[in-house]
């Protein structure tokens, strides 16, 4: 996954779980809406879990080589090029390449923009504490061990498949964050604190306004040791640290 591969710390993978991979995009990030048939690919069918949408499956077919694959959110698609698959929709899936995200479509199936998500109210603040061999976590301060961070970016493909993520609008279609949703029991999101529906807002003080924008602040994070967080919740920003000792 070339993408990922530049993502050497801890808290660039922690957060690109939490943010990047697999997004529900809104229809202005997509740079361009086109035919799967110009990638030379087919898209065969499609099986849309819509309480977890991490959960749902595309099988697509190489038209060149006729080889066939089942794939979720998060694999890697290699056509001529190495594809990230960001999404899975009805009709379409997004394929990210070189921090671009274009949008490919069935056969016959116009565009349909996405709408903006809804939020819900959850309780407000960081509470309680969680600690295990190499991660603690007091309310919003988390510390960890560099063996843990070894042990998240070695799981790091499972470890983003425990949360649905989704880009917030606001009603003029401006990216506002990125949310969570369907936090698995037992995962390091709830260990983290996190709960559903929580927006990630800003990293180390930069507001998270698309896509592109979100890359080029992780890249910035590769040799930090600590990155600070904010979070919305129920309409309030609650702060999150992260520290690696």
């Amino acid at each position: 996954m070339p993408t990922l591969k530049a993502f050497h710390q801890f808290s660039v993978s922690f957060l690109l779980g939490l943010i990047i991979v697999p997004l529900h995009l809104a229809s202005q990030q997509i740079l361009e809406h086109l035919s799967a048939s110009s990638l030379q690919l087919e898209i065969l069918g499609v099986i849309v879990d819509r309480a977890k949408p991490n959960n749902s499956t595309v099988l697509v077919k190489n038209m060149k080589t006729s080889k066939t694959q089942a794939l979720k959110a998060g694999n890697t698609l290699s056509l001529e090029k190495d594809y990230i698959l960001f999404a899975i929709h009805e009709n379409a899936v997004d394929l990210l390449l070189n921090q671009e995200i274009r949008r490919y479509y069935k056969e016959g199936f116009v565009p349909v923009a996405a709408r903006p998500v809804e939020r819900k109210l959850a309780p407000v603040g960081f509470s309680g504490t969680y600690k295990e061999e190499g991660f603690e976590r007091d309310k919003g301060k988390i510390t960890i061990s560099e063996e843990f961070r070894k042990k998240v970016i070695k799981d790091l493909p499972t470890i983003m498949m425990e949360a649905a993520h989704e880009v917030v609008v606001d009603a003029n279609g401006n990216v506002i964050g990125f949310q969570l949703w369907e936090i698995e029991q037992n995962s390091i999101f709830q260990k983290s604190g996190l709960v559903n529906g929580d927006i990630i807002k800003s990293i180390n003080g930069e507001e998270l306004t698309n896509v592109q924008a979100t890359i080029r602040i992780l890249n910035s994070l590769k040799t930090a040791d600590k990155v600070d967080v904010e979070i919305e919740r129920s309409g309030q920003r609650l702060p999150m640290s992260l520290d690696i000792k």
